[in-house]
């Protein structure tokens, strides 16, 4: 009985102990961190996969995840069933298109592979590769082998990641298998020995030293707000310095001084799917207060890079919902990163291109009046006052807005408007690859293919007063101008190297104008001989606008 006693005594008193570790533990865990690492470096992981299931066009989204939130680190997922749908036939055009597009924008990726990639289900297999664990043991190891070869040129791609949490039990995926994870990584350092190999696990349930011990630079996933059908949303209820904790961990115990933040949650945990659930349910456990604080969070961890997980759904919120709220807080936090232009797809040769027409045989200018104005409504390239990338490119899409709307005989408010907007850079972004600086012969092209507006036409080589006689006929009309010669003092800093604009009309000397630069733009009045001046299409650079044809949009 004595002995019983002392068990129970020292089983008690083990217990308790083993309590008070867990409390002083979590006292630690969550102990305010002050030290924040301003100098972290955001980067995003994108699946085109994932975009095109919730509806997008997922290259509309990745060229705005680029131009728009200007991120310049990518994590891209290679998913085996879609670069090798039937044995050993590999399509590896969507990823080359990533590649290229990060390549002229200076971005730096990481090229995720294996048989476990980002986003559910987790693993991406191939129905053929499932015959057997032989079967799919082996091209496996085909697959990191030609990937890791085919982009090791690269120098897009900085960093290789070999599979994804791969000692997590989670998704739809084979048991886990340290020594398959071995093979892959010894292939993959055959094949490229000069880049390093990450490898990632769990944040919140996983000691990490598994996956550290393999890599050259750990990652870990970070967590705030998860949804458990048993209690629902749940908290985990741990601070920055829990991470710190484990870091000191894998240093101790798998010799690893290198670790990033792969995943960091920016997006809702639900049940079921996000998209699916209601947007009131969505921004319960993500919205634009926790987005910054999971960014300033993981900012206190003090990892040098951390990678956001979500851009999918916050351009989905902004391009099918009208909720933009997301999308705007993300182009702050990742602030403002250098882009590199590129040309747009020319779309008319110089054989299509209209010869110069005899505006004399229109009107003589003893028969124009002295004044007209049209009525056509108005749009700034920016309705709601918001400056990013695109709307600073948005002239030509507004100029053509106000056209369609006059034409249409429609009236335009800033919601239909900014809508107009987002749908046609999509457009441009999805067929031409771009949208920025249009020529003339491009706009007419654009009104063509998005609108279906086949009376417009180019006019070049015209005199100052071929404007009035062709107002005169009572219909708008574009003009591409350089814009610092317009001197508009409403437009931002100097305005717009390149610039588009509506003429509605005249009174005397004085052009009456829809100008899109500025919320003062309707009915705003230009001197003719200013305005003429500034008349020059796009040539190709920015810096050679001036030596642009005199070109106008006319509407027949």
């Amino acid at each position: 009985m004595k002995i019983t006693k002392k068990i129970f005594k020292i089983l008690g008193i083990t217990i308790l102990v083993i309590i008070g570790l867990i409390i002083i533990m979590f006292g630690y865990f969550n102990l305010p961190v002050k030290k924040t690492n301003a100098e972290a470096m955001l980067g995003m992981t994108f699946s085109s996969k994932y975009a095109s299931s919730i509806g997008l066009d997922w290259k509309a989204n990745y060229i705005a995840m680029l131009d728009d939130l200007q991120i310049r680190k990518i994590r891209i997922p290679v998913y085996w069933d879609l670069v090798e749908e039937k044995k050993g036939e590999y399509n590896f055009a969507d990823v080359d298109w990533q590649l290229d597009e990060a390549r002229k924008r200076n971005a730096e990726i990481i090229l995720a592979v294996g048989q476990k990639t980002p986003r559910w289900p987790e693993c991406n297999i191939p129905g053929w590769a499932m015959e057997s664990d032989s079967i799919r043991k082996a091209n496996l190891l085909k697959l990191i082998d030609v990937v890791v070869r085919r982009y090791k040129s690269d120098s897009v791609v900085k960093y290789w990641q070999v599979e994804n949490e791969p000692f997590l039990r989670f998704g739809i995926c084979p048991a886990p298998d340290g020594d398959l994870l071995d093979s892959e990584i010894a292939t993959a350092k055959r094949a490229d020995d000069v880049r390093e190999i990450i490898v990632t696990d769990s944040g919140e349930l996983s000691l990490w030293i598994q996956a550290a011990k393999r890599a050259d630079v750990f990652g870990t996933t970070m967590y705030r707000t998860i949804w458990k059908k048993e209690v629902g949303y749940f908290e985990y209820p741990i601070g920055p310095r829990f991470f710190q904790f484990k870091n000191l961990l894998i240093k101790l115990f798998a010799h690893q001084k290198n670790a990033i933040v792969i995943e960091l949650q920016a997006e809702p945990w639900i049940g079921g799917s996000t998209t699916d659930g209601g947007l009131v349910e969505q921004f319960k456990s993500m919205n634009s207060v926790q987005l910054r604080d999971n960014v300033d969070y993981a900012k206190k961890v003090g990892f040098p890079e951390i990678y956001l997980w979500g851009v999918e759904w916050w351009y989905w919120l902004k391009v099918t919902q009208d909720h933009p709220e997301l999308w705007d807080t993300a182009r702050e936090l990742f602030g403002n990163n250098s882009i590199v232009v590129t040309d747009k797809k020319e779309i008319v040769t110089e054989e299509n291109i209209a010869p110069k027409e005899d505006v004399n045989e229109i009107k003589s200018d003893k028969n124009i009046p002295n004044k007209i104005s049209i009525k056509v409504p108005f749009t700034t390239q920016v309705p709601f006052a918001k400056w990013d990338a695109y709307h600073e490119e948005a002239c030509e899409e507004a100029s053509l807005i106000m056209l369609q709307y006059y034409a249409d005989k429609k009236s335009l408010t800033p919601s239909v408007a900014e809508k107009e907007i987002q749908k046609m850079i999509a457009y441009e972004i999805k067929n031409y690859g771009n949208y920025k600086d249009s020529n003339a012969q491009q706009i007419v092209q654009l009104a063509h293919d998005f609108y279906g507006l086949d009376n417009l036409k180019v006019v070049y080589d015209f005199s100052k007063e071929d404007l009035k006689k062709y107002l005169s006929l009572g219909n708008p009309i574009i003009v591409p101008a350089a814009g610092r010669l317009l001197g508009n003092p409403n437009f931002k800093a100097l305005g717009p190297l390149y610039h588009n604009l509506v003429l509605i009309g005249y009174d005397g000397n004085k052009i009456i104008t829809n100008d899109p630069g500025t919320r003062k733009g309707e009915g705003y009045q230009y001197n003719l001989d200013v305005l003429y001046n500034a008349i020059h299409d796009f040539s190709g650079e920015l810096n050679q606008i001036e030596r642009g044809r005199k070109a106008m949009i006319v509407l027949e």
